[in-house]
């Protein structure tokens, strides 16, 4: 396969193509959508991460407001079960 003048440097040489040739290409392919996957599975975990924080903090709250009603001699049925 000869290469045309568009695939060429100034100095007449080939220049690399972006990825490999053959049958390799197609892993290179994969790797960047798995590497752009990977980045999107990595997000949406921070975020899990994040919810189930803010869920505990939550939770935490509650059982202080609990306490509260509690000690301060609330009417059990106030009171979630």
């Amino acid at each position: 396969m000869a290469l045309s003048s568009s695939s060429s440097s100034a100095a007449g040489t080939p220049l690399a193509p972006c990825a490999p040739a053959g049958p390799h290409r197609t892993h290179y392919n994969k790797a960047l959508r798995e590497q752009y996957s990977r980045r999107e599975i990595n997000a949406q975990r921070q975020k899990i991460e994040e919810k189930k924080l803010e869920i505990k903090k939550l939770r935490e709250a509650l059982s202080d407001v609990e306490d509260e009603l509690r000690h301060a001699g609330g009417d059990p049925g106030w009171e979630p079960e």
